[in-house]
């Protein structure tokens, strides 16, 4: 089985967007996540250009696992070059927004430009819109997120809050609001606030992610998933015992 793999470019100084097509070499050479993103940073990236100007790229790429039916297999890579260091980063963050992103078919999105005023990105797997964010600029997270999912009510949104907005070089991105997924290393919120970028929202989708072997996938699994278990039970016990310390207070 073949399967076509995909980045979505978004230029935002002009609204343009396209397909990059990502060849299967590519996967298997660098995988999923920091690893091919560190590929095309290098491959596009300005190094006399300063962390926070428009043409720092950013760049948003699941994991190669995320998504499937691998247990915990659900993170995120968010990359760049860092405002807080000025060299690469790359801060990871659990959650479902990359899971979804890649069942809308994209792999990883790579972000450039600056939009002319405050804007937020709608993802699925037709469409990208530009969405006006002049309204919730200056919001939390939270109330960012409660607002965008007014318009769009099955959404998995990443954000920024004020610490973003004025280019404080710690800013985190903040995934899956109100739980709170932080993509904390290196200051990359500050990136998406340089950009006027307050937030990604990507449709939640039902769609499967494309395995090349089913068969293979759920066999490896039917020998894993008891070491899993072994190997987490003391930290599934450790959660449950502080759901019953909230519980409590």
């Amino acid at each position: 089985m073949t399967i076509k793999r995909k980045f979505l470019e978004i230029n935002l100084t002009n609204h343009q967007y396209r397909e990059i097509m990502v060849p299967d070499d590519e996967f298997k050479e660098y995988l999923g996540g920091s690893g091919i993103a560190i590929k095309y940073l290098y491959d596009i990236l300005n190094p006399s250009v300063s962390p926070l100007h428009p043409d720092n790229p950013l760049l948003l790429i699941p994991g190669l696992l995320t998504g499937t039916s691998i247990p915990t297999a659900s993170k995120t890579s968010v990359c760049g070059r860092s405002p807080l260091t000025g060299i690469w980063n790359e801060a990871t963050v659990g959650g479902k927004w990359g899971a979804m992103l890649k069942k809308n078919g994209w792999e990883g999105i790579i972000i450039k430009g600056k939009a002319n005023k405050p804007e937020y990105l709608y993802i699925n797997s037709q469409k990208i819109e530009f969405q006006n964010a002049e309204h919730i600029w200056g919001l939390d997270t939270y109330d960012t997120s409660e607002l965008i999912k007014n318009i769009y009510p099955q959404v998995q949104i990443a954000s920024i809050g004020q610490a973003g907005e004025n280019l404080i070089p710690m800013a985190a991105i903040v995934f899956d609001a109100p739980h709170y997924r932080l993509a904390g290393r290196g200051g990359l919120g500050a990136v998406m606030g340089s950009k006027n970028l307050k937030a990604i929202a990507v449709q939640i989708s039902q769609q499967s992610i494309p395995i090349s072997n089913q068969i293979a996938l759920k066999n490896n699994l039917r020998e894993l998933n008891p070491l899993i278990k072994k190997f987490t039970r003391r930290f599934c016990m450790i959660m449950v015992q502080v759901d019953q310390l909230k519980q409590g207070n």
